[in-house]
């Protein structure tokens, strides 16, 4: 395991492992940071530790508002503009998204789409 050994989310982890059941969904709700899949945060070190036979159905989701972040508040504007005027969105795998998300949305790549598997986006009332 990353991280100092007496890290909270060590102790997640380790609570989290011990109560997994193989069979069922496991889930820890948990916000900010430590859900984001980077070295020494909670998500990180659940997915280090995961059997390889559940690595891939594993994943860490962002709740976030349209206005949240200026990255994303700039997505949604390019969404409503071609046409996508959803309410509330979900991407359900950050990694499934065209190329040219990635290169055209450089900000929102590095905050937040390598940083979660799925988002989950609240738009305002007005559409």
């Amino acid at each position: 395991m990353s991280g100092p050994a007496n890290s909270c989310d060590h102790h997640i982890a380790t609570n989290f492992w011990n109560g997994y059941q193989p069979e069922k969904s496991n889930v820890i709700l948990f916000g900010a940071l430590h859900c984001s899949n980077e070295s020494n945060w909670l998500f990180q070190n659940i997915l280090n530790q995961a059997p390889s036979q559940i690595k891939n159905r594993m994943l860490n989701v962002a709740v976030l508002g349209e206005h949240q972040h200026g990255p994303l508040e700039a997505f949604v504007f390019f969404l409503d503009e071609i046409g996508f005027r959803k309410k509330h969105f979900v991407i359900s795998d950050t990694r499934l998204l065209h190329p040219r998300i990635y290169e055209a949305f450089e900000l929102l790549k590095a905050q937040i789409l390598d940083k979660y598997r799925s988002v989950i986006v609240f738009r305002r009332e007005q559409l």
